[in-house]
């Protein structure tokens, strides 16, 4: 009796909506900073993403900010995004063609705490100030695109 009760009230109860999966548009590594000479993407900005796992804001810049905005890719061949695990063994190429360790190339921009989100050119120097944490869930986005277009303006 219990049993037809419960499968009777499950028949009746609203239906919870079934959300579209995702499109998974991951955020690749960052191998090397400088892009290939004579490329379109010569004179590309780099917003890279220094993160580390069990980094539950890391999660939501990825995938509340980053990833839309690769989505979006309102601003073109003029940016890429890429991640940089600072908990992961492995190599980065800097614009100077040397290789360090993940956390190396952070300690170098002073990116220790995550998430930290440099913004950078293809020589390695940083165009914006560093945004560093979350302090504002409702403004991340705002003050990620700001830094950016006021750097594609400056260059």
């Amino acid at each position: 009796m219990l049993r037809a009760l419960l499968l009777v009230a499950a028949a009746l109860s609203p239906l919870p909506a079934i959300a579209a999966p995702a499109v998974n548009t991951p955020i690749s590594p960052l191998k090397q900073l400088r892009s290939q000479p004579g490329t379109d993407s010569e004179n590309q900005l780099t917003l890279l993403l220094v993160s580390r796992a069990d980094c539950p804001y890391c999660d939501f810049v990825r995938e509340e900010v980053l990833t839309p905005l690769l989505r979006s890719d309102i601003f073109g061949t003029q940016l890429r995004i890429r991640e940089l695990k600072i908990d992961q063994e492995q190599t980065v190429t800097d614009a100077k063609g040397i290789q360090l360790s993940n956390r190396a190339f952070a300690q170098r921009y002073k990116a220790t705490f995550t998430p930290t989100l440099l913004l950078l050119d293809n020589k390695g120097s940083s165009l914006a100030k560093p945004v560093v944490g979350v302090a504002n869930r409702d403004m991340y986005g705002f003050y990620v695109e700001r830094n950016i277009r006021n750097a594609l303006h400056d260059q």
